[in-house]
């Protein structure tokens, strides 16, 4: 749902601040980039950490990513900044994510899946567009950042079912 703000009003909000429109689409790149590379090289953090504490890096760097944003919006190096941790809010979420599902229902992967991105993308995005389109303004990202941190606490108490021996 925070999503809803950047995937649809990114431009608008950098642009609004200063930002030419060349810039802003070398911030969107760069992300992307970032995106690619974490999904090349993520597997040692795979294989060290949690699945579950993987999503909450990722949905509490969210957060952060959101927050950095609303407090200095006409920072080209922080908007950089920013933009890298789509990284860790993208890439490795996504991966956690849905690797997650996968274990926790490895009978109905296909299932899981459909779940995931029906849920995430479709009503999320759906949602988040909506959503910032009515709290577009200033405060934009700030309402954003609420929302990744209120998934983030939610997460804290989501408990992975006991596995059976």
């Amino acid at each position: 749902v925070s999503f809803g703000a950047f995937y649809n009003f990114f431009t608008i909000y950098e642009t609004n601040h200063g930002m030419s429109l060349e810039t802003t689409s070398y911030l969107w790149a760069f992300g992307v980039i970032c995106e690619i590379l974490l999904f090349y090289f993520q597997a040692p953090l795979l294989q060290r950490f949690t699945l579950l504490s993987l999503v909450k890096l990722g949905v509490f760097m969210t957060a952060v990513r959101w927050f950095l944003l609303f407090l200095f919006p006409t920072s080209l190096y922080v908007s950089y900044a920013t933009q890298s941790l789509h990284a860790f809010s993208f890439a490795l979420h996504h991966t956690a994510a849905i690797s997650l599902l996968y274990t926790l229902y490895a009978s109905q992967k296909k299932l899981a899946a459909q779940f995931y991105y029906g849920l995430s993308f479709g009503l999320g995005g759906f949602v988040g567009a909506l959503l910032s389109g009515h709290l577009y303004g200033e405060y934009l990202y700030l309402y954003a950042s609420f929302i990744a941190l209120l998934a983030f606490g939610s997460l804290w108490l989501f408990r992975l079912p006991a596995k059976n021996s």
